[in-house]
């Protein structure tokens, strides 16, 4: 198997491969903020942090899996994706290129078996690397990703439609019931939670709100979601409804009151079309302004031993033979050769 490449969800790819299908399994576009946020939190919010990536992650997936050829895969490695978000908290070094030059192996073969070397490399380890030329690097652990692809996800999920059904649904039903309430002592408690829903509803609709506003409060993207889910769904079951009654009263009544419905249904079917193509414009506004801007990159510090990185040396020399790569082999006799 080449240097830098591994099994994940039953396939190979390459480690920054693999760092890439992570975020786009657990829908973490800015992975720098969520690694900080898991390293800096103690244990019982770390499970809570991963649990919710998990509950996010199934909800996503399992929910497309009939409209994206992907989603099924990426329902299946859910939990891989998982234990590979913990290992880059923990070594994120393990997912960028440990060699940062091309390092000259000795041409002729190695004189005694490699655990050998292994044994002495590591019985001697503190003096190799006294010895070997030392070179510290900032290195980028992730390709950060553009604000303007966010906004493209958004714009492909339709997410202000979700938004705009939701606020219709709970605008309607909601001024009935404040009606209705409007001398009893209940009135204020329903209408708080009324233009809370519609404040909601209506920050939804603007683009890229779920990551300026929703991710940064715990808890409240979450309850975002539910709330917008809910009203979309309900406002298109009754939408649905009307449609089929109104088609149902055209076959078998003539009540003067039936064409104003249909026109009225209708004129909201327009009013909606209207609203899309009004939006679709925003958000290519939004594709514009967003331009080259990134998403803040994961980054760390690396020492390199004559071109090889000195968590990588480690490794090696502690792995089993029949573990080891060709590649690993050469570094091997390369260090042992030089230094022994």
């Amino acid at each position: 198997m080449p240097e830098q490449e591994a099994r994940f969800c039953a396939k190979t790819y390459t480690k920054p491969e693999i760092l890439e299908l992570t975020k786009k399994i657990l829908l973490i576009p800015d992975l720098y903020n969520e690694v900080e946020k898991y390293i800096k939190a103690q244990e019982p919010d770390r499970q809570t942090q991963l649990k919710k990536l998990k509950r996010h992650a199934y909800q996503k997936w399992h929910t497309d899996i009939n409209k994206n050829p992907q989603a099924e895969f990426y329902a299946k490695c859910i939990a891989e994706a998982l234990d590979i978000f913990e290992l880059i908290t923990k070594e994120p070094e393990r997912f960028t290129d440990p060699i940062n030059r091309t390092v000259k192996y000795p041409e002729e073969e190695p004189e005694i078996p490699i655990t050998e070397m292994q044994e002495k490399l590591r019985n001697a380890i503190d003096e190799i690397l006294q010895k070997a030329e030392k070179t510290t690097e900032t290195i980028e652990i992730d390709k950060s990703i553009l604000y303007s692809e966010i906004i493209e996800e958004e714009q492909q999920s339709r997410i202000y439609d979700v938004s705009l059904y939701a606020l219709i649904f709970y605008g309607i039903i909601g001024s009935f019931i404040l009606e209705i309430l409007k001398q009893n002592i209940l009135h204020y408690p329903v209408a708080f939670i009324y233009y809370t829903l519609i404040f909601i509803c209506t920050i939804s609709i603007i683009p890229f709100s779920r990551y300026w506003l929703f991710k940064k409060i715990p808890y409240l993207e979450d309850i975002q979601l539910t709330i917008i889910n809910i009203g979309s769904f309900l406002f298109q079951k009754f939408m649905n409804w009307v449609a089929l009654k109104l088609a149902n009263k055209a076959k078998t009544s003539k009540s003067p009151l039936l064409l104003p419905a249909i026109l009225l249904y209708w004129w909201i079917r327009l009013l909606l079309f209207i609203f899309g193509l009004i939006m679709f414009v925003l958000y290519e506004i939004a594709l514009k302004i967003a331009g080259t801007k990134t998403f803040k990159s994961l980054k760390k510090q690396q020492t390199f031993y004559d071109g090889v990185a000195d968590w990588y040396i480690y490794e090696i020399i502690s792995k089993q033979e029949t573990e080891l790569t060709e590649q690993e082999k050469d570094i091997i006799w390369y260090f042992y050769k030089k230094y022994i």
